[in-house]
């Protein structure tokens, strides 16, 4: 499966060592992890904005984290996606264009959407349903 984790979860899952760390490890040992250069520029955003990282920690666990995954580009063309929140759209973009299975969420207007093309949209917990 090719899974792309949107950003909350990413955070989630550094900050505290619960269903989002078990997750995004449990799918780093079995299935294929799909990122962007603009997940990674948010998460080290968010880290700095949000949580006061220092850049040396931000550095260590952006590093330790997505080195594990696929690095996928969106295509410099015009993203033809309409949906609410803007932000959003670059990483619906990436599932679209990685041809992920999954994109796992904490983002309730993602999850309420439930699926774009063929990629299915869920909830951290629920990956354990589909493992």
């Amino acid at each position: 499966m090719r899974i792309l984790f949107d950003t909350n979860v990413l955070i989630a899952g550094l900050i505290s060592h619960g269903v989002c760390y078990d997750i995004i490890q449990y799918a780093i040992q079995n299935h294929e992890i799909i990122t962007s250069q603009y997940i990674i520029n948010e998460f080290r955003e968010k880290l700095k904005s949000k949580f006061k990282f220092s850049e040396d920690d931000i550095d260590e666990a952006a590093e330790s984290l997505f080195e594990k995954f696929n690095k996928h580009e969106i295509p410099n063309t015009e993203i033809n996606i309409i949906f609410k929140d803007k932000d959003d759209i670059p990483i619906l973009a990436t599932a679209i264009n990685a041809k992920c299975d999954y994109l796992i969420t904490g983002d309730k207007d993602l999850i309420e959407l439930a699926k774009i093309n063929n990629c299915k949209i869920i909830k951290p917990a629920d990956l354990w349903k589909i493992k």
